[in-house]
């Protein structure tokens, strides 16, 4: 064999090569790209998800604040109550 046809070898044997992988990367490189895409829309709706759990706790922190404040204020009623109670005990013996 001469050099020239050493290098035709050679080159078309590269071709072939390369026209199996070209495609093969491509196609992965497609996906990669498809799954890329889904992925931040997934992490997309997981952070809208997340704000909302943050506003709905935001809120329930704020119903059980007032809750609280409620029964304060009941628990003073009672003592107030109790103490009448007793009074008008200690009045009717």
């Amino acid at each position: 064999m001469t050099a020239g046809t050493d290098w035709v070898q050679i080159a078309t044997t590269l071709i072939g090569i390369l026209g199996t992988i070209v495609p093969a990367v491509w196609m992965l490189s497609s996906k990669i790209q498809g799954l890329s895409g889904d992925l931040r829309a997934n992490a997309a709706r997981v952070e809208e998800k997340i704000n909302s759990l943050e506003r709905v706790m935001a809120m329930d922190r704020e119903l059980l604040k007032e809750a609280m404040a409620q029964q304060d204020d009941l628990r003073e009623r009672l003592a107030v109550t109790e103490v009448h109670v007793h009074d008008l005990r200690k009045k009717a013996n």
